[in-house]
């Protein structure tokens, strides 16, 4: 508490202002009783100094009280087109408190339940009353976004335990996080589909009706703007000249500000504190940088960027687990079900201990090659053991439909909605299955519900498209089939579908011809996909 409180030089820009925003800022010790009781009315009963959650929680809200002062200062005393305040707060309450919070986990012990229950709900409200005072200050003609990268598990999904690995915490996140906005020219009760992180940027250019660099991953979110438009490009803002408020080349980052910022990080799990090998602590940490970029490249679908970084990850490192089953399943998405074989039989030999994920990694390897009676012993064999894995049920009962039990399908399905209603994979699964009944109208709503939690899903578009046509609604069929194709250009059936539908129901002709001819020239230059290809 009594120990220096520097502000590291460069922490302000411009530089003559760091006074004001040093003044600003509000250390764990100026918290009273005031500010921790909303979080944990009980906190006289805690012996700190055996318990250390309380100044755990002093420490976030400090933090975050600091941002948020340095933000309605700016908001109140400077002349701004356009604000931006990152708030971390949430985060750290998560993952310090979610376990905490009801419905009370087994594992956790009643009396640490009944101090902590109230500190995520308290970290919202906080939230809640900081954002109310941003509205305030922004007025009503300011455009306002609020995002977040990625969500929290609150309820059964949450891990029983976080992996002994860095950035093992991330495994208490949802996926799914969170695009708001409002302001002038925005439409108003609409859902934006496929919203992501990469998109902000892009989309805060258009408000301001500046050009996209064409570097930029992301895309302006165009249907959120009342009137369409179609946004302007640049080749890069990293080629335009002028002042940005960017560090000066040269500047060497100061080791306090480092230090702490790298104790932050240890503290909450996301890296291994350094042992005495310098070398070893370096060496883990490229591995880890490399695991999770190849983890990022599976995401987006990039399996031929992901592949070699796993390959020689998983040779360097053949005990680490985690290796192997990315790199399985990267060889399985590449549709070499032989090199995916070769992989889990070599982790098969090595690990001693057999998990219920090696199972459920079997039978998934199986169905792809056609074995279905092997997947589903397999895939049966890991729900026996832990029946509440994530993607089991979707995988036994894409078995299922295979074998054409459709009421086994349907009753796997629903199970699997029923431990996570924000499955992609779980919903399309019953839009399979309904397809299959003839039930074609349901089967539209839970390809709908797929492709609004993971809009890059072509699968899902393509089976939309199949329910809709089915439905005689032709002209949604081919909308969603031309989203299909806009994400996998090489989906046949998708094409040879959407052809028809152009010459035979819409009386398109030209654009019947063009996928004719798309068809045709795929045909021609390259072989029907393996099974197990996405």
């Amino acid at each position: 508490i009594n120990k220096p409180w520097p502000m590291p030089p460069g922490t302000v820009h411009p530089a003559g202002k760091a006074l004001i925003f040093d003044e600003l800022r509000v250390h764990p010790a100026e918290l009273t009783e005031a500010h921790i009781l909303p979080f944990v009315p009980r906190a006289a009963e805690i012996d700190q100094a055996k318990e250390k959650r309380l100044q755990s929680l002093a420490a976030i809200i400090a933090d975050c009280a600091s941002i948020h002062a340095a933000a309605t200062w700016i908001l109140e005393n400077e002349e701004w087109d356009f604000t931006a305040v990152y708030y971390d707060a949430i985060d750290h309450f998560s993952h310090g408190f979610m376990n905490f919070h009801p419905p009370k986990l087994k594992q956790v012990r009643q009396e640490k339940y009944d101090l902590y229950k109230g500190v995520v709900t308290g970290g919202y409200l906080f939230h809640d009353m900081m954002l109310s005072r941003l509205l305030q200050l922004a007025g009503e003609d300011a455009t306002v976004i609020l995002v977040s990268d990625h969500g929290f598990h609150s309820d059964h999904l949450r891990p029983r335990g976080v992996p002994k690995e860095p950035a093992g915490p991330a495994w208490q996140h949802r996926p799914y996080g969170i695009f708001v906005m409002k302001g002038p020219g925005i439409r108003k009760d609409e859902r934006i589909y496929g919203a992501g992180l990469l998109d902000v940027a892009p989309t805060v250019l258009s408000l301001f009706g500046l050009p996209v660099g064409q570097d930029m991953d992301g895309r302006p979110l165009v249907q959120a703007f009342e009137k369409p438009f179609a946004p302007e490009t640049v080749p890069s803002w990293e080629q335009v000249e002028g002042e940005c408020g960017m560090h000066p080349p040269g500047l060497k980052s100061d080791p306090y500000a480092e230090h702490e910022a790298m104790e932050q990080l240890i503290a909450l799990g996301y890296v291994e504190k350094p042992g005495k090998n310098a070398q070893e602590a370096l060496d883990r940490t490229l591995n880890e940088s490399n695991f999770y970029l190849a983890r990022v490249y599976m995401q987006k679908k990039r399996y031929t960027l992901a592949l070699p970084l796993l390959e020689s990850l998983f040779a360097k490192k053949p005990d680490q687990v985690r290796y192997g089953f990315q790199l399985a399943r990267c060889f399985q998405a590449l549709g070499r079900l032989a090199d995916c074989r070769r992989v889990v039989e070599a982790m098969l030999k090595t690990r001693k201990k057999k998990s219920p994920q090696f199972d459920l990694l079997r039978g998934t390897l199986a169905l792809a090659e056609g074995k279905t009676l092997e997947a589903l012993e397999n895939l049966l064999k890991a729900e026996k053991a832990d029946p509440r894995m994530p993607t089991l049920h979707q995988q036994i009962g894409s078995a299922y439909l295979k074998m054409g039990r459709i009421l086994d399908a349907e009753k796997t399905f629903a199970r699997a909605l029923e431990i996570d209603p924000e499955s992609p994979a779980a919903q399309h699964g019953m839009a399979l299955t309904c397809m299959r009944k003839k039930v074609y109208k349901e089967a539209a709503m839970h390809a709908l519900n797929a492709v609004g939690l993971m809009h890059q899903y072509p699968r899902a578009h393509y089976t939309l498209g199949l329910a809709c046509a089915k439905m005689g609604d032709f002209e949604r069929a081919a909308q969603a089939l031309e989203v299909c194709l806009s994400m996998a250009p090489s989906f046949r059936a998708a094409r040879k579908i959407l052809a028809r539908i152009y010459k035979l129901r819409l009386n398109k002709p030209d654009p019947s011809a063009a996928h004719a001819r798309v068809l045709d020239d795929l045909r021609k230059r390259t072989p029907r996909p393996r099974t197990g290809t996405p």
